[in-house]
């Protein structure tokens, strides 16, 4: 089966959150879905952000069902909240997993103490799916349905050999943004957030990006 994002399945009447969702892949998904019926929920660290690209998507799809969530995937604090936000939700029927960040500065640290790259990219990922397991679970009995969750990865970095700086240690952006691919290659957060509920409650994809996309604003 091709895939043509002009002509989606209907997603009328499911709700589908998407993180990294105020620029590039993850607003472009969401503009998608939304065309195709579903209520977004965009969710990003960034507030006027936020408001900003659902301005631009009620623009570009007039009547769409669009609201936001802030979430700083630095912060497993601020995660959790978004995730009891999300679980909230009449309904939660996927999630897209697109956020994260790339920090320029060597050495810098989330406010949990790990790699900007890895604790943006994979922890959060495995900290928000086990905050809406449950939900995307009990939505899937309700509705009869199997949620969705799609984890967002990248291909560019595999073009470099393991970049050293002057000094002969791994280069910052390149090689944590390497070696946070192999890890997201590997790692489904469905599987480590916890046990999957009896019967086909949700399935879980890797999505590749284009491979000249970069990071998305977590």
């Amino acid at each position: 089966m091709s895939w043509d994002p002009d002509h989606l399945p209907d997603q009328t009447g499911h709700t589908i959150a998407v993180t990294g969702a105020t620029a590039g892949i993850g607003y472009f998904a969401a503009e998608q879905l939304a065309a195709a019926g579903a209520h977004v929920v965009l969710v990003s660290r960034s507030a006027t952000k936020l408001d900003r690209a659902r301005t631009t998507l009620l623009q570009q799809v007039p009547g769409a069902a669009v609201s936001t969530t802030v979430v700083d995937l630095a912060s497993l604090a601020s995660v959790r909240e978004a995730a009891d936000e999300l679980s909230r939700l009449p309904r939660l029927d996927g999630i897209f997993l697109n956020g994260g960040a790339m920090s320029p500065c060597r050495g810098e640290l989330t406010a949990d103490g790990l790699p900007v790259a890895v604790g943006t990219h994979v922890v959060a990922d495995v900290a928000l799916v086990a905050g809406v397991l449950d939900r995307l679970a009990s939505t899937g009995a309700e509705q009869g349905t199997v949620g969705r969750i799609v984890h967002a990865s990248t291909g560019f970095v595999r073009r470099f050999a393991r970049h050293r700086d002057r000094r002969g240690e791994p280069g910052d952006r390149v090689g944590a943004a390497h070696r946070r691919v192999l890890i997201g290659a590997t790692v489904r957060p469905g599987q480590l957030a916890g046990q999957r509920p009896a019967g086909p409650a949700y399935r879980e994809v890797v999505l590749p990006r284009s491979t000249t996309e970069g990071a998305h604003d977590g």
